[in-house]
């Protein structure tokens, strides 16, 4: 029975489609050993305050088609081997009684890790200032692991295997955010901040590449990075072997991540490596690359074959690894002040034609639209404004046309 049911492989193998993880009526099939991962397809809501309630606005949003879960390390794992995951199943249960999908995020950032492991002495650790001003911890030192320290991998490791026995097996979980470059947020963030004079916080000068070449006893080097990489993808893909694996990507900087080809300038080699490494994975069919800055000024998909800036570099990696990418929103349409577009942030401070109040989402969104994603996550702000339901019902709609 067993040969009759090998040759039935060989002689039928599963179908193109599927085994590149094409999204079919909003489900990426990927077949073979790794499983099934049904990531459904359309806006999805950004939840990260685990201690409370989620909002029924967002609960009740029907253009919403899942919910974005974070919760951080700290709030897991306050004392070492001392688990708390009541939060986490309490938001779980409303998300799935409201019908929506889930993806978790377990923000395992510098900024997120816990007291008990960042004081361990055997931890190599840097401390950097926090120059986004956009953040609560904006002008503060953030000490941390570096992403490389054998030990911060070891116990990220092995929190994802325990989230994963806990997780796995629910079929509402159709996605992780499989990150291991994050400081301050889930988001891919090396701190690689310049400055040589009159810098922000009252510094006087400001290098941080410059630290991470300085890291004592280990130094930065893309070798480094690309082994943390693959240690912690691997971990999520043993961990959550039937869900999607979403790595947001960004830069790094060139004098950390030196290409060795042209054009030597530029600052995505790490994200390229890191992406093609994981692509050629037995995951990789369900491997998928994000950007979480999509804004009125991101680049149009069409014009990306010949990128002349770090900018549209990166987009372009998310271009070009469709169907497997999806973006978030750079910030929420609903925290600008219509009259006083420069104090919004998904215009990037501007005044676009069609202005920064709520109904500049739609064009924004279509902005989104031509890199075809299989998603587009939307901060909790707009995610629960009633005001918005249409727009993310008509994002949703779009996406699966």
């Amino acid at each position: 029975m067993i040969l009759l049911l090998i040759i039935a492989i060989l002689l039928f193998p599963v179908c193109k489609e599927a085994d590149a993880g094409v999204v079919l009526r909003g489900v990426s099939m990927s077949g073979g050993i790794i499983g099934v991962s049904q990531f459904t397809k359309g806006a999805w809501g950004m939840y990260y305050v685990p201690g409370t309630a989620v909002p029924a606005n967002i609960l009740n949003n029907t253009g919403l088609v899942g919910v974005l879960l974070g919760f951080k390390w700290y709030e897991i794992e306050a004392t070492k081997d001392v688990y708390d995951w009541t939060a986490v199943d309490a938001r779980i249960a409303e998300i799935k009684a409201a019908g929506k999908k889930i993806t978790l995020s377990l923000v395992m950032s510098a900024e997120n890790t816990p007291t008990w492991l960042k004081d361990d002495p055997g931890v190599q650790t840097l401390s950097l200032l926090n120059l986004n001003e956009n953040q609560d911890s904006y002008c503060t030192y953030i000490p941390g692991p570096v992403y490389w320290d054998a030990t911060f991998i070891a116990q990220k490791k092995e929190l994802i295997a325990i989230m994963g026995a806990r997780y796995a097996n629910d079929p509402s979980i159709v996605a992780v955010i499989a990150q291991f470059i994050n400081w301050h947020s889930d988001d891919w963030e090396l701190p690689h901040d310049v400055c040589s004079s009159n810098c922000d916080c009252g510094e006087s000068s400001i290098n941080q590449p410059q630290q991470w070449l300085n890291a004592n006893p280990l130094p930065y080097t893309t070798a480094r990075m690309m082994s943390a990489a693959q240690e912690i993808l691997n971990a999520y893909a043993t961990a959550f072997p039937s869900q999607a694996l979403l790595l947001p990507i960004h830069v790094t900087r060139v004098n950390l991540d030196p290409p060795p080809d042209e054009p030597s300038d530029r600052w995505t080699y790490l994200a390229e490596q890191v992406v093609a490494w994981a692509d050629a994975q037995g995951f990789g069919n369900r491997f998928f690359i994000a950007r979480h800055t999509l804004k009125s000024n991101t680049p149009l998909a069409s014009t990306l074959d010949s990128p002349t800036t770090n900018e549209q570099r990166i987009w372009k990696l998310v271009r070009d690894h469709y169907p497997r990418s999806g973006m978030q929103e750079g910030s929420a349409i609903t925290l600008c002040d219509e009259g006083n577009c420069s104090t919004c942030r998904i215009t990037n401070y501007a005044t676009p034609s069609y202005g920064c109040g709520l109904s500049a989402l739609t064009n924004i969104i279509d902005i989104g639209l031509t890199y075809n994603p299989q998603y587009i996550q939307f901060w909790k702000g707009d995610s629960q404004n009633v005001g918005l339901y249409s727009t993310l019902l008509y994002a949703t709609t779009e996406m699966n046309q």
